[in-house]
């Protein structure tokens, strides 16, 4: 068992260091080519040292923005992804929903769930989830409620399902 995982550590070893040294090589040559080619303009007089020189470094400079950009253009591609996932399926409950002729059919639905200034604190804490949030959301209408860990996603789920009531503010769902 161990000879198979120290063998697959060194296939996946040569495998990153060919990848880095290639990486490194095109780099290397990209470099020498932007050299060679701004000597070749300079010594013909096209243009100055200086102006090489400083096209040179912007080469460069970019070269290595690019790179370090590399690993959010990744996290932007998942994004996109997530969210085209999460529209199909938005899209595909809505149409399904219109699509039955089976059940009950219930009368229009009316009212809105309103939040206006509220304000939230667990009594088990002493730090403020929300405050001074604001928002309104009408009978049939599709909302998401989004953000990171600890912003109180799940709290305003909580309080719309009344398991809690607001600390301060108005929290009021018409009918």
């Amino acid at each position: 068992m161990s000879s198979s995982i120290d063998q697959l550590g060194k296939k996946g070893g040569f495998v990153k260091g060919v990848g880095v040294g290639l990486t490194y090589g095109v780099l290397f040559c990209a470099w020498a080519l932007l050299l060679w080619y701004s000597g070749v303009l300079v010594r013909h007089h096209i243009t100055s040292g200086a102006k090489a020189f400083v096209t040179i470094i912007n080469a460069i400079f970019s070269g290595f923005a690019l790179g370090q950009a590399a690993p959010n253009l990744a996290a932007l591609a998942k994004g996109r992804a997530a969210a085209g996932s999460i529209i199909s399926m938005i899209e595909k409950v809505a149409a399904s929903s219109k699509q039955s002729d089976a059940g009950i059919v219930l009368p229009k639905v009316t009212g809105k769930i309103e939040f206006s200034e509220v304000s939230f604190t667990y009594p088990s804490r002493s730090n403020m989830v929300f405050e001074s949030l604001s928002f309104s959301v009408g009978a049939g209408k599709t909302f998401a409620v989004v953000g990171p860990s600890g912003s109180g996603k799940s709290t305003i789920i909580s309080m719309v399902e009344r398991f809690y009531d607001p600390t301060s503010g108005i929290f009021t769902t018409n009918k």
